[in-house]
């Protein structure tokens, strides 16, 4: 994230070298207030996401620090609410957006309900200030290759992946009505709820007494896994002493 006074033109990813850094300002470190007067011409803030509170000395003492650029490094701006990025606009000295109330007033209210308006303000605030380092740009990736595998649920899972399903559609689904409020606690909640579920059934029932007798049978993604881990631990790939490890959040069994 980037902002600048003057000719912005004249600030590039070329011109990012180290000759212009007078501040920099490693994991947003606490800055005292005898150095608050300090004027540079860029100062560049390493892991800004953990400014998000603007009450915190931290965040009220970096935001009084005076360059003509500001180059904020993170890779997660919003962490759990908008207020986390609006504390960044501050920084950055973005018109009207740094003030908070107009902040809370303006687009805050129309993202919680789905505005799509608002959704297109930040869309374009995040495309003016933003430079994006993606995979493609850093890495000489070959073409993905997805496949599709089809998991079918035993009987007595059926019932609650299609009552999951039914509570996921219908607020936030394709049954979704514009008229409804969205609310994006309750959507997180159920797409963890999914998620729980994926990783094993139990795991999204409040209501399941955990039973004393679970075995590794018990959760279908091993199950479906358990003819190519053998073939790959036989090493028909050419691998000399092969070893496979399996990430699960179902570990029950293991009692």
């Amino acid at each position: 994230m980037i902002s600048g006074s003057g000719n912005q033109d004249q600030l590039t990813i070329e011109s990012l070298n180290l000759s212009w850094f007078r501040i920099v300002l490693d994991e947003a470190q606490c800055v005292k207030r005898s150095t608050v007067t300090v004027g540079t011409k860029l100062m560049a803030l390493n892991d800004a996401s953990l400014i998000r509170n603007p009450s915190a000395r931290r965040t009220q003492n970096i935001q009084q620090l005076q360059a003509k650029f500001v180059l904020l490094l993170t890779g997660t701006p919003i962490q759990n609410r908008l207020t986390d990025l609006q504390s960044l606009i501050a920084i950055l000295r973005i018109s009207p957006w740094d003030e908070e109330a107009i902040w809370k007033q303006c687009l805050i209210p129309q993202i919680t309900v789905g505005a799509p308006e608002a959704i297109r303000s930040l869309n374009k605030l995040m495309q003016a200030i933003c430079l994006r380092r993606t995979k493609a740009f850093l890495l000489n990736l070959p073409e993905k290759v997805e496949k599709g595998i089809l998991v079918q649920n035993s009987p007595k899972w059926a019932q609650v992946s299609n009552q999951l399903h039914q509570s996921f559609t219908h607020p936030f689904g394709r049954l979704r009505t514009s008229q409804e409020r969205w609310d994006p606690a309750k959507f997180f909640r159920q797409l963890t709820m999914i998620r729980q579920f994926c990783n094993h059934p139990i795991f999204a029932r409040e209501d399941m007494l955990i039973q004393q007798n679970w075995h590794w049978q018990d959760l279908a993604k091993i199950v479906h896994l358990v003819d190519s881990l053998q073939t790959f631990l036989r090493g028909d790939r050419g691998i000399q002493r092969p070893k496979a490890v399996v990430f699960s959040s179902f570990v029950a069994f293991l009692e």
